[in-house]
């Protein structure tokens, strides 16, 4: 299990049974466990379960262009793009997101976020 302190310069990674790497954060204000880094694909999602969580009553989605498709070639519902306050790995952040239908998780975080805000994967020990 994770335990996000603001002053962290790092997230540890916790394990849950995969290969996959999550950690616990803050989005919106709201704690968000379990929220997976992906770095196999380009854009940062989180789910609409999510976004209706944590919105304020002045958050609003924007229209996206485009198609967006999972992994396994399925069309994502994609409701559009919100700016989200991110609190992870010692980061307070606010990062563009994709607001999608039926993720399989709350948050994923993407390359774009990774590259943009210059975080660094440790693999070998499992670490944001």
């Amino acid at each position: 299990m994770i335990e996000y302190r603001a002053a962290d310069t790092v997230a540890s990674c916790t394990d849950v049974g995969s290969k996959s790497m999550f950690v616990d954060g803050h989005v919106n204000g709201v704690h968000a466990r379990y929220i997976l880094i992906d770095t196999g694909n380009t854009v940062t999602l989180i789910s609409e379960t999510l976004w209706i969580a944590c919105r304020s009553e002045t958050d609003t989605i924007t229209s996206v262009d485009g198609r967006f498709m999972t992994a396994n070639g399925s069309s994502l519902k994609v409701l559009g793009k919100a700016k989200i306050r991110f609190r992870i790995a010692g980061l307070d952040v606010v990062h563009t997101a994709i607001v999608a239908k039926n993720l399989a998780q709350h948050t994923i975080v993407i390359n774009d976020f990774l590259d943009q805000h210059q975080c660094d994967i440790l693999l070998r020990i499992r670490q944001l």
